[in-house]
């Protein structure tokens, strides 16, 4: 997590790391957004590092900037959105609104 109760990222805090051994695994990393990439970097490198013979990403709304690693690039998407903030749907803002059924922006 990197977000906490901020609108932006900060430093990755691991909260929890796999116990599965992925040596020789195909692994599909699953999560909400890719908006900078720092999270999802951080957690494929890791997976390689556990040796995994494959590692995939798939993200349900894909942020649409210039900002964080060039060279990162997910590999399934649902869809794009504007360089806003998004929360509902299991995204949060400020550790709040997760619960909601829609996705909803909000203007920083």
């Amino acid at each position: 997590s990197r977000y906490g109760t901020e609108t932006t990222g900060g430093q990755l805090i691991w909260k929890h790391q796999c116990e599965i051994n992925l040596e020789d695994k195909h692994v599909l990393l699953i999560d909400d957004i890719f908006d900078e990439g720092y999270t999802l970097m951080a957690v494929h490198e890791w997976c390689e590092k556990q040796k995994a013979k494959s590692v995939k990403s798939v993200v349900l709304v894909c942020k649409n900037h210039n900002r964080g690693y060039a060279d990162y690039k997910v590999d399934y998407s649902g869809f794009e959105v504007e360089d806003l903030y998004i929360f509902g749907y299991g995204m949060d803002y400020q550790e709040k609104l997760r619960h909601l059924n829609d996705i909803y922006y909000l203007k920083l």
